[in-house]
């Protein structure tokens, strides 16, 4: 193998979809030379800015000294968009391989809602890359009227942990598990109005993440839910894993998705899931096998379900152990990691 990888992202420590990826990968990818570049810190504007900067420079070193390299680029909209352009842009010009790995449910959205010029310039740069990754079947169609189908991949997330056996619980109360941005695009709201009409004895909803959590925490004091749902910030992975193995249901009733960490992880720790049918979301879920599908914003399907999986054990049981089943056939870290090293070998 002669090549090296660079890998174009968020810093490593932040919290996040992308970041739990990229990790997965540092992690994973045995027998690859290989080296991460953050280009974004998550953490003040002048450290991002530092961290762009950063990257950029050593983009530019890479260039002109590493003839062979392959700058993996992973992005999401708006700014993520901006930042990673403009490095894809500097290997292009000095004729390095670029792979863009387009990660979140928003970017055919942010296509299309830009101005015509800007518009014209991004669909530009998806026809020069010589690689493009995306999350899902779902958006291997969506992005082939941008560029040539045979330059598109799909990949799916890996699955970083998979439990080799399924393992009961045995919680009084079932506890819901929400993990991801507390913010409206991500149905929060729509899940705490949800459990807001259920038996307050049979359950206990847990947020994991940022964002808005002081407006979740007001709306759960207005529905006088305090002692029903409890709102945390972002753990570790090592505290989350341990979440996920005390949790009964994971439920993610987002309005825009790519394929979310939280669900693989929650299959992996055999968990039945209730998430909307948008992005990539329903290639991990067998509607009524592993967990159940609404329709973003329909919060009465959403309490229906809910209240089904609390009060049938059985249910969630057969559910989890449906879903660590499809985890270990599908997502698991070396069957990506045997992927993305073909569409390296190929490029």
């Amino acid at each position: 193998m002669s090549y090296k990888v660079y890998f174009i992202g968020p810093s490593l420590d932040t919290q996040g979809g992308i970041s739990s990826v990229l990790k997965l990968y540092k992690e994973n990818l045995t027998g690859l030379e290989m080296a991460f570049l953050g280009s974004y810190s998550g953490k003040n504007r002048f450290r991002d800015l530092y961290c762009f900067i950063y990257a950029l420079i050593r983009t530019f070193i890479i260039c002109l000294t590493d003839k062979k390299a392959i700058f993996h680029i992973n992005t999401a909209s708006n700014g993520s968009y901006f930042r990673k352009s403009i490095i894809a842009r500097m290997c292009l010009l000095f004729g390095r391989k670029v792979i863009l790995h387009i990660h979140g449910g928003g970017f055919i959205d942010f296509i299309e809602s830009s101005k015509p010029q800007k518009k014209k310039a991004i669909i530009t740069l998806l026809r020069r890359v010589h690689h493009i990754i995306v999350l899902s079947d779902f958006w291997l169609e969506s992005y082939q009227k941008y560029t040539a189908k045979d330059k598109i991949s799909v990949l799916y997330n890996p699955c970083g942990i998979i439990d080799k056996v399924y393992k009961p619980r045995s919680n009084m109360k079932t506890r819901i598990l929400f993990v991801g941005a507390i913010c409206k695009n991500k149905g929060v709201y729509d899940l705490i109005q949800s459990v807001r009409p259920l038996d307050k004895n049979s359950y206990i909803l847990d947020l994991y993440g940022n964002g808005e959590l002081d407006q979740a925490r007001s709306l759960t004091k207005t529905f006088a839910l305090t002692d029903n749902i409890h709102i945390y910030d972002w753990v570790s992975r090592r505290e989350l894993d341990a979440v996920y193995e005390r949790s009964d249901i994971l439920v993610l009733p987002s309005y825009a998705e790519g394929m979310p960490m939280c669900i693989l992880e929650a299959m992996g720790k055999g968990l039945p899931i209730i998430a909307s049918d948008v992005g990539g979301i329903p290639d991990t879920i067998v509607d009524g096998h592993n967990g159940y599908i609404i329709s973003p914003g329909n919060t009465s399907a959403l309490k229906d379900k809910i209240s089904l999986l609390i009060s049938d054990k059985l249910l969630r049981e057969q559910m989890g152990k449906a879903s660590l089943e499809l985890a270990a056939t599908r997502y698991s870290v070396e069957k990506i990691a045997e992927k993305l090293k073909r569409i390296y070998d190929s490029l």
